[in-house]
């Protein structure tokens, strides 16, 4: 109760004072959200959207998750395989893709609560898109440490989930809760996934325009470059890479955190797997150490990677247009034909 009161207590002048200083700085406010927006626009969007887009429909059909690498996932992980659609798509869509598939299950009644908690602590690491494309190549200058990177946090990620799967090796495997059948056609999956994954994306975008203005003035703060550096880069992810475009065991670190910004992208998630905010931030520690040590490690099996980070690499703007507008022309061509299919067992 004391604690509630503190907070309310020292909320209103806080934001009153953030006011304050948005008025007093318009310029760097101006400035700050004006990166964002092109953060959003130029990489973010055409990394992200596509894949929110997948992993939504891909869960519509995960109960019917089986084959060889479905088992082979069930015996490590020590989960069920309706799960393993969750963890490979989390490695590939990107960081929000995981938590939201999880809590999804968890609404539906597919996944019992206490199962699906543990499911964010590891199904959360930077998909490809970004990490060799937007890192990799436009950052640093080379796929191969896009490449090096994109393994660091995966294989990060799958030590995590071995080690809770052995921790729970005793517990029985919760089954879902309720016998889950979907009647309806792919027409209205895809009109629902797309619609949920705009929203997602909105409340992404919309939480990186919130840390990129922090981010804004914490850069005026009076302290050392290295350490407004360090602050920025586990605030806003996508941001925070740019300060460390030169050490790549750090962008290993960074990409294997995730960023304040990601805990509050997905924190509504977390809720409803009731995984612990104090948990999740330990595991991405964790996995940030993890991530670090890893590429340490294959920069010395792959040495060749690390001359090619010249002093003058200056960052491109990365733009997947052209798959993205491919991506967008298939889904919808099925959703035409899917419809018309519809409409003629209809009548």
């Amino acid at each position: 109760m004391k604690k509630n009161l503190s907070v309310k207590f020292f909320a209103l002048p806080l934001i009153l004072s953030f006011g304050v200083l948005c008025v007093i700085f318009s310029d760097t406010l101006k400035q700050a959200l004006s990166a964002a927006l092109s953060m959003c626009a130029e990489t973010l969007i055409p990394s992200l959207f596509v894949f929110l887009c997948l992993s939504n429909l891909a869960l519509a059909y995960s109960d019917t998750a089986g084959g060889i690498f479905a088992r082979a996932y069930a015996f490590v992980f020590h989960l069920p395989a309706s799960t393993a659609a969750v963890f490979f798509l989390s490695l590939i869509g990107g960081y929000p893709v995981g938590a939201m598939m999880s809590a999804r299950m968890v609404e539906e009644k597919r996944l019992a609560r206490d199962t699906a908690q543990v499911l964010p602590l590891f199904c959360l690491a930077s998909g490809p898109a970004f990490a060799v494309v937007v890192v990799g190549e436009g950052l640093c200058g080379s796929k191969t440490i896009g490449g090096i990177l994109l393994l660091s946090c995966a294989l990060s990620q799958t030590l995590i989930g071995i080690a809770i799967g052995i921790k729970n090796r005793k517990k029985p495997i919760c089954k879902v809760e309720t016998i889950y059948k979907r009647q309806e056609p792919f027409s209205a999956i895809l009109t629902r996934a797309v619609e949920n994954s705009i929203t997602a994306m909105l409340q992404i975008c919309a939480y990186v325009m919130l840390f990129f203005v922090l981010m804004a003035f914490v850069r005026r703060l009076p302290l050392p470059r290295s350490v407004q550096n360090v602050l920025c880069a586990m605030m806003e992810v996508s941001a925070g890479v740019q300060f460390f475009r030169h050490n790549v065991p750090m962008l290993a670190f960074i990409l294997g955190f995730g960023g304040i910004s990601v805990l509050f992208q997905i924190k509504k998630y977390l809720h409803i797997t009731g995984t612990k905010v104090y948990m999740f931030l330990l595991f991405r520690l964790i996995s940030a150490a993890l991530s670090f040590g890893i590429c340490k490690g294959l920069l010395c099996i792959f040495p060749q990677a690390v001359p090619t980070l010249a002093a003058g690499i200056q960052v491109k703007a990365v733009s997947l247009s052209a798959p993205f507008s491919a991506a967008l022309i298939i889904c919808f061509g099925v959703f035409i034909l899917d419809k018309k299919h519809a409409v003629f067992s209809a009548s």
